[in-house]
């Protein structure tokens, strides 16, 4: 409690009423704007840090929030490497991919490049992720290790979706 004595109101009889309360209003129009500007300031960033929250990190997270999905679980023989292409999904006006290769036991280690990649081109080892534009088809290439693009030690696998039965909407562009 204060030890002030309450206002006698009769006091403010004496003055002009009519500044006192455009001053008191004023006053009390600035404290309510500040609190709305700070009150919608921390909304705002609350709203941001859930968008922010809920995007993706990475391409293998947004293929597994994807809609459509299909898991074809095709493996060829490239070269001395087993590749497999185990997730198809559809990301919008892009596909995503979802490789494995294996190498040989005893083989060096291999390079794998997802040509047409988004970007440029998908250059992994084993386990990877690629992001193509929708095609009916796509080129994978494997080599060894250190082998550039322009190398000849390397194979070229053409993997056509179709024929693995992945549904037209994934790889077809509407």
């Amino acid at each position: 409690m204060s030890n002030q004595a309450p206002l006698d109101l009769r006091i403010l009889a004496d003055v002009e009423s009519p500044e006192v309360v455009r001053e008191a209003l004023r006053a009390f129009r600035r404290r309510l704007w500040t609190r709305y500007v700070w009150i919608g300031l921390a909304i705002v960033l609350a709203a941001l840090a859930f968008v922010a929250g809920n995007r993706p990190s990475d391409l293998h997270e947004e293929m597994e929030r994807a809609n459509v999905r299909s898991f074809p679980e095709a493996v060829w023989r490239v070269g001395d490497a087993s590749v497999s292409l185990v997730e198809v999904a559809d990301l919008g006006d892009t596909m995503g991919l979802h490789f494995v290769a294996l190498p040989d036991p005893g083989t060096p280690a291999l390079s794998v490049w997802v040509d047409g990649a988004v970007g440029g081109v998908t250059i992994a080892y084993y386990d990877f992720y690629s992001e193509v534009p929708k095609s009916r088809d796509v080129t994978i290439t494997v080599g060894p290790e250190r082998c550039n693009p322009g190398c000849e030690d390397r194979e070229t696998l053409i993997v056509d979706l179709r024929e693995l039965d992945v549904p037209e909407d994934i790889w077809r562009h509407t």
